[in-house]
């Protein structure tokens, strides 16, 4: 070929043992000139044929647009596997430190899914799936957008979901034992588990103690174990005795009532002190304890007169 014109350019299409070129040249485009080394048929007698990059081709070719493509898998720094399209082996020994294959200094556009361990610094527009969770070492974690791992964490822009979708899960803060849905610290531990720096809104019942103190918003109600019940509804119970420097009833509308028993609860009371106050129910009248005996108003002596009518 190279003796045609004289060493000088040769043009295909003139050549009488290429078949159709000339009168079909737009046929050929993206086609690659190869040996027939069959020369059987119609192409017998030439020396070389036009051949397309078939499937199972191990040729590299060019579209009309110059890029550069094969229809077979390929592999890199390793032999190709059948079951990968691309598949990029290990650096080969004393050629680099470590064991990255690839380096970009661009994006690079995934539409299906990436599997790794050990992944660092993802930028993913789609959904990143950590199966066995994530493990945050140093510097935290910054949440704008907010991030979904259904049923156990939520956290978004209206703040922060713990198992949303299981109610039978408990969540731990200093403590790998929770009892409650949320517990804080562990049992017995000294300290300040818990401190709020500013306003907090409990809707149920605040219990403070192992139920020594039970705070009841919704009710207007609080007990003190067994002896204290401050009642909006039914006022205020003691078990015991009051004891206070001076007691003032200024209400215009409610009287004030001393214990009301009958004689038979009167007489059954022990460890009195003088001065001590009752309504005798059976008697209908009231009665002050004077040291030894209870006497009944009008007429009774206490270290001092008092002289009622009635």
């Amino acid at each position: 070929m190279a003796s045609i014109g004289g060493g000088g350019a040769v043009n295909l299409q003139y050549l009488d043992d290429i078949a159709g070129i000339t009168t079909n040249i737009s046929a050929y485009d993206g086609m690659f000139l190869q040996v027939d080394l069959e020369q059987t048929g119609i192409a017998t007698g030439k020396k070389f044929k036009f051949a397309s990059v078939a499937a199972g081709s191990t040729t590299w070719t060019t579209d009309s647009s110059s890029d550069i493509y094969t229809l077979q898998n390929v592999g890199i720094a390793t032999t190709a596997r059948v079951d990968y399209s691309l598949y990029v082996g290990k650096p080969k020994s004393g050629t680099a430190t470590t064991d990255v294959v690839a380096y970009f200094d661009g994006d690079i556009s995934v539409a299906g899914t990436i599997f790794k361990d050990n992944v660092k610094n993802v930028d993913s527009i789609g959904i990143i799936t950590a199966r066995d969770g994530i493990i945050v070492e140093t510097q935290g974690v910054s949440v704008t957008a907010g991030i979904v791992t259904t049923p156990s964490l939520h956290v978004g822009t209206g703040g922060v979901v713990i198992n949303a979708t299981n109610s039978s899960s408990k969540v731990g803060i200093a403590t790998t034992n929770p009892n409650s849905t949320l517990t804080v610290g562990a049992v017995g531990a000294s300290g300040t588990s818990l401190f709020v720096h500013g306003d907090a809104r409990v809707v149920g019942v605040l219990t403070v103690g192992s139920g020594s103190v039970t705070i009841d918003g919704s009710n207007n109600k609080v007990t003190v174990g067994t002896g204290i019940t401050l009642d909006s509804a039914s006022g205020i119970q003691v078990s015991g005795a009051i004891t206070a420097t001076s007691v003032e009833c200024s209400s215009t509308t409610v009287a004030f009532y001393p214990p009301v028993l009958t004689t038979t609860q009167i007489n059954a009371m022990t460890d009195l002190s003088q001065g001590a106050m009752v309504f005798n129910s059976t008697d209908g009248k009231l009665q002050v304890y004077n040291g030894s005996s209870w006497q009944s108003l009008p007429g009774m002596t206490l270290g001092l007169t008092v002289a009622l009518d009635g």
